[in-house]
């Protein structure tokens, strides 16, 4: 899609001619219609003040939303990116998932360490026992 193609569709959401665009953006009657190209600096300094809520990125590359501050429906915005809601939902169960877990482990941890110092006393017990029987047998 080109600009002129973008241009089009702009128009076509505001709901006005291309006559009511060229005469607010300070274009010769007949421009769009004859646009080959881009749009010079000039012309596009005045598309855009012209009309503030037209995106620059969409108009110049077809990049992010016409609308400035405008997202689809299925879209999640955070602060730096935007992510689709079935990928939002994604990361979600897969945070919910790993939180699971890493509790499990951290129960399984507290467990082991009880475990160890539970053997580490049966030890010294074991071991005092042992210095005993010998000292008896002395």
């Amino acid at each position: 899609m080109e600009i002129k193609d973008r241009i089009l569709e702009y128009i076509k959401y505001k709901k006005i001619t291309i006559k009511e665009f060229e005469e607010k953006s300070n274009m010769s009657n007949g421009y769009i219609s004859s646009m080959r190209k881009g749009l010079g600096d000039e012309k596009l300094k005045n598309v855009l003040s012209s009309f503030p809520d037209l995106n620059r990125d969409w108009l110049l590359f077809g990049e992010g939303q016409m609308i400035k501050g405008e997202q689809k429906s299925d879209e999640v915005v955070s602060d730096t990116i935007t992510i689709p809601r079935e990928a939002w939902a994604v990361i979600q169960d897969q945070a919910a998932s790993l939180k699971a877990k890493d509790e499990s482990l951290r129960l399984k941890d507290e467990q082991t360490a009880m475990v160890i110092e539970m053997l580490k006393e049966q030890m010294k017990q074991q071991g005092e026992a042992s210095a005993v029987k010998k000292s008896r047998v002395v």
